[in-house]
């Protein structure tokens, strides 16, 4: 058994904080009721593209545009994270978004988009 003084202690907890919470971050969003698209998606939308995409101001829009449970194929996700795509979205004077947003949506798609939690 390792035994820790009191500095060895709170050393170590300094150092896996970060990944402990970076931890819970990442596995948050596994459960079904973390990321709806009312609460969560709709505001990024609303924020990032609606400006020039008013179609998309609805679920029922957006799904027009997403292939639930398939990132790769949903053309919400190709338009703002792949790299190779002709047009990242949302283009000049908003910024791109950032990676929590992307990995949010990504997540959202893998959960099967649901509209409410």
């Amino acid at each position: 058994m390792i035994k820790l003084n009191k500095t060895g202690l709170i050393t170590f907890l300094i150092c896996a904080l970060p990944a402990l919470l970076s931890f819970k971050q990442i596995t948050d969003p596994v459960n079904n009721e973390t990321i709806a698209y009312k609460t969560d998606i709709r505001p990024i939308i609303t924020k990032n593209c609606i400006a020039c995409h008013n179609q998309f101001d609805s679920y029922n829009g957006l799904m027009t545009i997403v292939e639930a449970k398939d990132p790769k194929n949903s053309k919400l996700y190709d338009v703002i994270a792949n790299p190779y795509t002709s047009l990242i979205m949302p283009t000049r004077p908003l910024q791109p978004l950032d990676a929590a947003q992307k990995n949010m949506i990504k997540t959202w798609i893998n959960l099967g988009a649901p509209e409410t939690k």
